[in-house]
């Protein structure tokens, strides 16, 4: 078995072939041959490997939000550990402090 492309699979199997037809070149039809000669013929068929399922995407799906509110949590305590001088320097007032960390977390 070849692996191609880390996902694609390829098995080769070789079998032979029972009869052996010999072409005439004058009008293009195949006749038995006169001795029984064996040749050997390849079938290749493909497997692909399945995508994660379903339950491992709703996991990745909740791991992000849960990363994402922690996020928005640990902006929102350090903006709020600020004094009014602080937030002043950095453009910003107390009313804005959710909308900032909302944006840092979650995006516009």
């Amino acid at each position: 078995m070849r692996m191609l492309h880390g996902s694609i699979a390829e098995a080769s199997v070789v079998q032979p072939q029972k009869e052996t037809h010999v072409s005439d070149n004058k009008k293009g039809h195949t006749r038995p041959a006169g001795k029984t000669e064996h040749m050997a013929y390849v079938n290749t068929s493909r497997a692909v490997m399945a995508r994660p399922s379903l339950a491992a995407d709703i996991l990745a799906a909740l791991r992000g939000a849960l990363a994402r509110r922690r996020l928005y949590v640990q902006t929102v305590n350090e903006l709020n550990s600020l004094s009014e001088r602080d937030l002043s320097d950095l453009g910003l007032n107390r009313s804005m402090i959710s909308e900032v960390a909302r944006e840092a977390a979650y995006g516009k």
